[in-house]
């Protein structure tokens, strides 16, 4: 039965027993989230939640990492998370160790360093990606482990091609594609891209497009990013989707790094952060730090600085470790000491991705940059069009 029918034939039950209503509600949602551009999923998945806290303390908190994870898929993160947290502190308790929704409430109230191990045994945890692979996939990017998220990656377009979901399978590809966006392997990601596109044709959808939109960013392409980035913030303005807007506002930063327009770049990054959300804010953070103090803005960089630490140290990771390495070339006579003091050890990231502030070219000629501003070693000379900084 196609969605509409099923979400239309939903609307005509009629019933007064919350088990019957939360049920309801829980095939709506989930409705919701298969038609992806709803952004009402959530908030069923809430409601229904609510409803089985009394009768099924369980299930309850089921619904709530699932409205969680809708939120990320369909863009509407922003407020969402935040509804999820105070209703959690009050939902009764389960028997067994701190679950993954008593991580989220302790991430809210606590931040990363006191967070980030609890997240983490979760995310690595196998059950959380065969129920919530989307979730775990972006929490693993709000942990900067890059490793975890190859790996639920991978897990998530085996399974898909041996059931043969093609929704299973157009997350498993959005997810390879921004992988491979941000590791520099602009092939790959085009080609994950170019297959999730024909899924979604296939099935009469829209493509997702977020993988573009990255892909866009990095590439530097200035003509070609603007445009995708103002459809792209046009679409999740008339759709009220503020997460999808939070990754305009970060691939826009990007690209204004790249170009050197530091004040465009700031700008863009501080709406990129400004709600927190997960997975946007982990990514834009070190965009807003450069274009701050590039722009001589020292106490957004260092405010900026300060959160991407919390987030870094917490973390642990090579790519979390490098993500917060100094780059003395970003930072005036006034900042410098205190970033010196804060770290003065580069750490390669394990995998062949890029990192900020020393960047070796990708193969489609763009060059680098390197800690004291100039080219990184073995780097090719900027080619017009890439994304290099001075």
């Amino acid at each position: 039965m196609p969605p509409d029918e099923a979400a239309r034939l939903l609307t005509t039950v009629a019933s007064d027993d919350d088990a019957t209503v939360a049920r309801v509600e829980l095939m709506r949602g989930r409705i919701a989230f298969v038609r992806h551009r709803d952004g009402d999923g959530p908030a069923f998945m809430l409601s229904a939640a609510r409803r089985l806290a009394a009768t099924d303390p369980r299930r309850s908190r089921d619904c709530y990492l699932d409205a969680v994870e809708m939120a990320l898929v369909v863009g509407r993160a922003s407020g969402v998370m935040d509804m999820v947290v105070e209703a959690a502190r009050s939902a009764p308790a389960v028997p067994g160790p701190p679950d993954l929704l008593d991580a989220l409430v302790r991430l809210a109230a606590e931040g990363h360093r006191a967070a980030s191990r609890p997240v983490r045994e979760a995310v690595a945890a196998s059950p959380l990606w065969t129920e919530r692979p989307a979730l775990a996939g972006m929490l693993a990017v709000e942990l900067w482990d890059v490793g975890t998220h190859g790996v639920i990656t991978d897990w998530v377009l085996a399974r898909a091609r041996e059931t043969g979901s093609p929704l299973m399978l157009r997350l498993g590809l959005g997810m390879a594609a921004a992988s491979a966006v941000h590791v520099g392997d602009f092939s790959a990601a085009t080609s994950a891209i170019a297959e999730e596109e024909a899924v979604a044709d296939a099935i009469g959808v829209a493509p997702l497009g977020y993988p573009r939109l990255h892909l866009a960013a990095m590439r530097g392409r200035a003509a070609e990013a603007r445009t995708m980035i103002g459809t792209f913030t046009a679409e999740a303005a008339a759709s009220g989707t503020g997460q999808t807007i939070a990754n305009a506002h970060w691939a826009a930063a990007v690209l204004a790094n790249g170009l050197a327009d530091y004040p465009a770049a700031l700008t863009a990054a501080r709406e990129a952060t400004r709600h927190g959300d997960l997975f946007v804010t982990a990514i834009a953070l070190p965009e807003l730090v450069e274009a701050a103090a590039r722009s001589g803005d020292h106490e957004t960089a260092e405010a900026a600085l300060t959160s991407l630490t919390e987030r870094t140290e917490g973390s642990g990771t090579p790519w979390a470790l490098g993500g917060s390495a100094p780059t003395p070339a970003r930072w005036s006579p006034v900042t410098r000491p205190t970033i010196a003091r804060r770290s003065t050890t580069w750490r390669r990231p394990a995998s062949p991705r890029t990192w900020p502030g020393h960047t070796c070219s990708t193969g489609n000629g763009c060059a680098a940059r390197a800690g004291d501003g100039t080219r990184a070693p073995g780097c090719a000379p900027p080619a017009s069009g890439c994304r290099t900084s001075a």
